[in-house]
């Protein structure tokens, strides 16, 4: 485990987060992801330096699943920003901050795309959601998206599950509490199906957001407590559905049409089952 620290680093401590949900050290939350084509497995780690005053440091590591050696000239420093007024932006631009932001869902592994997302430790700081990708062959950055760049909170949760992915390459993800307004790029507490990476960004192809999200978000009910599962194709009359099911803290189970999430609590697209 070691090995993975760069010359002057060690790893970040529940300390340094403000947050008990992992002690004493952070190193790998994220469940990595290895494509066996190449006997790679990639995986994201959290650091600090060792000098006083410590900088933050989160690396992609692709590693031989064989000797455990670095690949690809790695690691790589993880790093992004996107333009935003929200929680802790300066200057019309929101920067990607490696401490507050906890890299806590699966990778997954897509048509030649490593992609990663992030959520909080304990909800301390001005963290947001975020979605990154970098090519697997290369370790090149391709794309960022932040679910809350002029707001706040949105963190990618899913109980530890990672983003699903159709056979075109689209994404698919759950976010928590945060900041909800479409119009302005904030999708707190909504079922999200992104494009796959494009010109640097995720394009929002469709969304799902419940009558309640307010009240979700005020009540810390997140909608993206739980992980979604995309189901087989069905065919009925020569017509084909696809669609995928999900489900949060308020005991209610959600099953959509993945082609079209309808938007705000669109009762049309979404059949809903509550306990």
């Amino acid at each position: 485990m070691n090995s993975l620290l760069p010359p002057g680093q060690t790893w970040v401590t529940s300390g340094d987060v403000a947050c008990t949900d992992l002690q004493p050290d952070i190193g790998i939350v994220g469940t990595p992801v290895i494509d066996l084509g190449t006997n790679t497995i990639y995986v994201v780690t959290k650091s600090k330096t060792t000098a006083v005053p410590a900088t933050f440091h989160q690396l992609l590591h692709a590693l031989d699943i064989t000797t455990g050696s670095e690949k690809l000239s790695g690691p790589l420093e993880i790093s992004a920003s996107v333009p935003g007024n929200g929680n802790g932006s300066v200057g019309g631009m929101l920067k990607f901050d490696p401490l507050v932001n906890n890299q806590r869902p699966a990778l997954l592994l897509v048509n030649g795309h490593v992609i990663i997302s992030w959520s909080s430790h304990c909800d301390q700081g001005t963290y947001h959601g975020w979605v990154m990708s970098y090519s697997a062959s290369g370790l090149v950055p391709e794309a960022k998206w932040s679910d809350s760049p002029n707001g706040a909170l949105g963190g990618i949760w899913m109980s530890g599950d990672g983003p699903a992915a159709d056979s075109s390459g689209n994404i698919y993800l759950v976010t928590g509490n945060g900041s909800f307004n479409a119009s302005n790029g904030g999708y707190g507490d909504s079922i999200v199906k992104l494009g796959p990476p494009s010109g640097g960004t995720f394009p929002v192809a469709t969304f799902f957001t419940p009558l309640n999200e307010a009240s979700l978000s005020s009540t810390d009910t997140d909608q993206g407590s739980g992980g979604l599962l995309l189901l087989p194709d069905i065919t009925v009359s020569s017509v084909t559905k696809s669609y995928l099911v999900q489900a949060g803290k308020d005991g209610c189970i959600y099953l959509g049409d993945r082609s079209s999430l309808g938007g705000f609590n669109s009762q049309g697209s979404f059949d809903q089952f509550c306990f």
